[in-house]
């Protein structure tokens, strides 16, 4: 109740602005609580005036404490304990103060007279309480929360330290807050026994806080909120609540702010008004898992492990926050190659809630793992864990809800399998137990137990630059993929205060516990040239699960191909993109008339630049953060916006009375099954071979339905992305990138060259009339490099230099480096076992490996490497010898196929199948099939009148350049209203 009335508050506090008069055409308990406050503000309503009208009203209520007596009690009371706090200087911010220091003062000068009286009061009146009827109570709730606010008004804290603002560390007054809690509010809880007594008296004595936090605009940083939250409700369930079983949940205590400070609302159904449209045909309509589904007879927790973990966690997410405030101090320079690195691998503000869950869970499994160690017991690794850190709904895997299957896929993945498979702000999948160093969260090490080679040593020692190119295949390959990884995963980051960076390489001894950084020694260039000893690394954000168990990562979009990376994977960004007239995406106008995407004017967005901004001109806003990333991405998404955008405009002109809603979701629908087609039909077959794509029937089919032969529930077709395939196996494109891009202008007939890093950060060519063209031309022009180990220098030297400035010396990150340290966070297992686990044999020695990896490179792995079971999996996999067909090796084959076949088999709604909700019509099949990347170029470019009918491959005899015009085009008619039974 308390974090339910404390959401509503710092809701209305942060993000509303009432306005308007309020009539009062009745009294003014019945009105909604945010009326009240305005009612009260407006009518100035003095103590006086206040404590008559609760004692009339309470007239009403037989048999209760004299409220006027118990209210100047109160009043007087935190009076004077305001001013022995007040000795605490919490009102100068310059003042540091621990943690401690906060508690051990409060402890000394807080009023024992009156958490005495209130006790004394509250103890004499329980009786009368209990038999109070429920209705009685709830209106004497209501009374003395308009008595309190009237009262408190005068006497509550006014300082620096209850507003936002960015030059003051909010978490001491948090601390005071927490603090407040602990020492006059929890003693009065703590001689109640009867849950609606208690809550009757929480809401006496906190909504008139929460009511005056609100009228008086006052702000608080949503992390520390969370804190604050998890610390009371964590008080609370311990001073009047028994221990929950194992198999019954308790309410998730955080889910109000999670869904409203934070803006966050797992599993939403934002297009449930769909649902009744049409039904599934094989598959039922609703998607359930009940908690009784889950059998946690095997496993299950003592009381005195249950609360030893949740005290654990509770210290862990206490020292968390505290470092993030330490951290502050010494920030991550911005603008610099690692605050850019951040901006790329863009985490949203959600996850730090989140993540803090999660830390608590790890801190609770290792305390009751060391216990049950210590005691000889087995391991209670996968045991429900009920801590009431996170809400029900973000461990799907266990409280899964009800799901009506709608029309159309929601915006966050959910409704489309059981347990929340595939949905975002969940973790990743494993097919391997990580490899933690400690078996729990510690990132992984040598065999020996000896810390790894630097990921910094294996990069410039294995992964050096080579000329060596790949004439078969275009850059546009390399483009596609990123923008369909891009698509489906998206892994967060830890952060800091606010969602600010933490800074790694620091010269503070204090280093952040999420701090990784990548050892940088002598005789590396980077060293050498530029004295440097570390590479910034920060880890990646654990994910919450409802349970004990090692960390895990968190996937932040959905891992189905829907489309995401072009609306969102949540609904404030969905609806930041959509135009809500036509079913059209929001695009800007240039002066010559062309769309471009929105522009994104956020200052430290890590790309719009000074000079640029005073040009009007702007870096771009997407479904994906990280559409800025570099040209040919940022490209990639305009291109997809017109499409969307150039259907939506079709379909209008052939249903008229299409309201916003459906041409948005009928547009959508169709966008997301021609990324399917394209991905499966023209990229895939590159990157694994026809062979394989036919051994695991994938390929597109030429016509009709996909037939399903299996059941999609099972564990064998979970679509969630792997960790392995998202950490390390779908970065293999790093590899294919030239260090030079070719840039062709085609009127002048000319040829220059641009460095790869200045092509990062760096999209307002676009703005240039023929900015797009010139973009398209250069990926489709531009060959690959060849698969390998070898990565151009742009990438493991420059990376995210500032993209207009010369410098004398490399000073950028190296990405290969921050590849491999990511894999051994993420506790991947090396590369043997990945190996073994893919069919390809056990191996023993680095002898074993010779035949299997290129020769040059296995030398270097068995210097560098103690053990061969050490190998990283991303070095490893790269030195494989790729087979026949395929363009990657056997161990990356593997794992990528495998994912891929899951994204189509899991996904409730492939295109391609009938069993689904709202299935495309055989002959809207046909044409879904005529589409391809090159008539999307040629249809959404500017300028573009030839293509060759595969853009990922090179212009040769079996792949012409032909006129776009010869370039099959899928019509729309088939959608019209009265031509098919699914409208």
């Amino acid at each position: 109740m308390f974090v339910e009335l404390f959401h509503l508050l710092v809701t209305l506090s942060n993000e509303c602005e009432i306005g308007g008069e309020w009539v009062i055409g009745a009294p003014l308990i019945e009105l909604p609580l945010s009326e009240q406050i305005v009612v009260l503000h407006r009518m100035d309503h003095s103590v006086h005036t206040a404590r008559l009208w609760a004692i009339q009203e309470a007239k009403i209520i037989a048999h209760t404490w004299d409220l006027d007596v118990f209210f100047l009690l109160v009043k007087g009371d935190i009076v004077n304990c305001l001013e022995e706090l007040s000795y605490l200087k919490l009102a100068d911010h310059t003042t540091a103060l621990s943690a401690d220091s906060i508690y051990i003062s409060v402890q000394v000068y807080v009023c024992t007279k009156m958490r005495a009286k209130i006790v004394s009061e509250v103890k004499a009146n329980v009786e009368l309480l209990q038999i109070c009827p429920a209705k009685c109570t709830d209106t004497l709730a209501k009374i003395c929360r308009v008595i309190s606010l009237a009262n408190l008004h005068m006497c509550f804290p006014r300082s620096n330290y209850w507003r936002k603002s960015s030059s003051v560390p909010p978490v001491t007054a948090s601390l005071y807050v927490e603090a407040y809690f602990e020492k006059v509010l929890l003693p009065v809880l703590e001689v109640i026994e009867d849950h609606e007594t208690s809550n009757m008296i929480l809401r006496i004595m906190c909504e008139a806080w929460l009511d005056y936090i609100y009228l008086h605009r006052i702000k608080f940083r949503v992390v520390f909120i969370m804190a604050l939250m998890i610390s009371i409700s964590y008080s609370i369930s311990h001073t009047n609540s028994t221990y929950p079983a194992i198999d019954n949940a308790s309410s998730g205590n955080l889910d109000g702010i999670l869904r409203g400070s934070l803006g966050f609302a797992p599993g939403s159904t934002s297009h449930a008004s769909f649902s009744n449209t049409a039904n599934a045909i094989v598959e039922p309509n609703y998607i359930a898992i009940r908690n009784a589904n889950i059998d946690t007879s095997t496993k299950s927790l003592s009381r005195h492990e249950y609360m030893q973990g949740l005290r654990a966690g509770e210290r862990a997410m206490k020292n968390h926050l505290f470092a993030n405030t330490i951290a502050a101090k010494s920030p991550l320079p911005s603008p610099s190659p690692e605050s850019r690195h951040r901006y790329a691998t863009s985490t949203h503000p959600n996850v730090s809630a989140l993540a803090l869950a999660a830390i608590g869970e790890i801190a609770a499994t290792r305390t009751i793992e060391n216990m049950r160690s210590i005691q000889d017991e087995s391991s209670a690794i996968g045991t429900f864990f009920d801590s009431g850190w996170v809400p029900k709904s973000v461990c799907k895997q266990y409280f899964d809800r009800s799901c009506k299957i709608g029309k159309y896929r929601t915006v966050d993945g959910s409704c489309n399998r059981p347990r929340g498979w595939g949905s975002s702000m969940t973790s990743f999948r494993r097919v391997l137990p990580p490899d933690y160093a400690d078996g729990i969260e510690s990132p992984r090490k040598a065999r020996s137990g000896n810390e790894l080679p630097s990921a910094r040593e294996v990069s410039f020692k294995i992964h050096k630059p080579s000329a060596s190119s790949n004439p078969s295949f275009t850059v546009m390959l390399a483009v596609f993929g990123q923008f369909l990884d891009h698509d489906v995963t998206a892994t967060a980051l830890s952060q800091g205060i606010n969602g600010s960076s933490i800074a790694c390489c620091s010269p503070s001894k204090e280093q952040h516990p999420e701090c990784f950084p990548i050892r940088v020694g002598t005789g590396d260039p980077l060293h050498d040239l530029t004295n440097r000893t570390c590479m910034d690394f920060v880890r990646s954000a654990p994910a919450p699960r409802c349970e004990l168990g090692s960390r895990e990562q968190l996937n932040q979009v959905s891992a189905f191909i829907d489309g995401s990376a072009i609306y969102g994977s949540n609904n404030e960004t969905t609806c930041n993109l959509r135009e809500f007239i036509g079913g059209r995406l929001k695009m800007q106008l240039t002066p010559d008339n062309r769309t471009l995407l929105p522009a994104s004017t956020n200052p430290n967005d890590g790309c719009n630049r000074e000079a640029e901004r005073r040009r009007g001109r702007y870096c771009f806003a997407a479904g994906d953060a990280r559409a800025n990333e570099n040209l040919h991405l940022t490209t990639m998404h305009l291109l997809w916006a017109r499409q969307h955008n150039k259907i939506a405009d079709e379909l209008s002109k052939i249903n008229p009375t299409w309201s916003d809603e459906v041409l948005y979701q009928e547009a959508r629908r169709i966008v997301g099954a021609q990324l399917q087609h394209i991905t499966y039909r023209e990229f895939l077959p590159i990157i694994v071979g026809d062979e394989r794509m036919k051994e695991r029937d994938l390929k597109p089919l030429g016509s009709g339905y996909r037939k399903r032969t299996y059941d999609p529930n099972d564990l064998e077709n979970d679509p969630t992305i792997a960790n392995h395939f998202a950490t390390a196996a779908f970065r293999f494109a790093h590899t294919l990138l030239p260090g030079l891009m070719r840039m062709t202008d085609g009127e002048k007939n000319t040829s220059s060259y641009v460095e790869l890093h200045r092509m990062l950060f760096n999209p307002y060519s676009l703005y240039a009339e023929d900015g797009i063209r010139r973009s398209i031309n250069s990926a489709t022009t531009n060959v690959i490099q060849k698969y390998s180990t070898h990565v151009t220098s742009q990438l493991t030297s420059n990376l995210f230099e500032d993209p207009v400035v010369n410098f004398t010396a490399p000073c950028g990150l190296d990405l290969v480096s921050l590849n491999i340290q990511r894999g051994r966070d993420h506790g991947l297992p090396g590369y043997t076992v990945w190996r073994e686990y893919c069919g390809l044999g056990k191996v023993k020695t680095f002898d074993d490996l010779e035949g299997y990896l290129n020769h040059q490179d296995l030398e270097q792995i068995s210097m560098l490497y103690e053990s061969v079971d050490d190998i990283d999996l991303y070095t490893g996999a790269l030195s494989e010898i790729p087979e026949s067909d395929s363009l990657v090796g056997p161990t990356f084959t593997c794992l990528i196929i495998d994912q891929f076949a899951r994204l189509q088999k899991g996904d409730r709604f492939w295109y391609e199948y009938a069993e689904q909700p709202y299935p495309f019509t055989k002959e809207q099949l046909v044409e879904l099939r005529k589409i391809s990347l090159a008539k999307i170029i040629c249809d959404c470019s500017d300028g573009i009148t030839h293509a060759q009918v595969e853009l990922m491959r090179s212009v040769g005899p079996d792949n012409p350049m032909v006129s776009c015009k010869d370039i099959p085009e899928p019509s729309f008619i088939l959608w019209k209203e009265n031509l098919t039974s699914n409208f």
